[in-house]
């Protein structure tokens, strides 16, 4: 079974293949990921809402089974880069690129951090 995981929009996606059927479509500022369970070869996701610091019902997904937007499969290192540039707990720039992403669609552009 192969999991896609991808940005759509505003979300992150996860698709198995094999059905297909969507597993998880969350907006991407919303999840996170559980380090320990990545090291152990598993992608578990979770919602790092602040108000419900919950895990959501998110299936695992095996990392040997994920593969990313351009059918590549996931690696450690590959998925936590992912994760770190696109989901809520990465760097700080991932609001400026969702801000960025949104001005790209409508049109607009960003000139010395205001919105055209």
């Amino acid at each position: 079974m192969a999991v896609r995981i991808r940005i759509k929009g505003a979300s992150i996606e996860c698709t198995d293949l094999s059905i297909p059927k969507i597993l998880i479509r969350q907006p991407f500022l919303s999840v996170w990921y559980v380090e320990s369970k990545l090291v152990d070869g598993i992608i578990q996701l979770y919602d790092s809402d602040g108000n419900k610091r919950i895990r959501a019902n998110y299936e695992l997904i095996y990392l040997s089974n994920a593969i990313d937007s351009d059918n590549m499969h996931f690696t450690e290192s590959s998925f936590r880069s992912f994760a770190q540039n696109n989901l809520s707990g990465g760097t700080p720039s991932t609001a400026e690129t969702f801000i960025q992403r949104i001005l790209s669609l409508s049109g607009g552009i960003i000139y010395n951090n205001i919105c055209a």
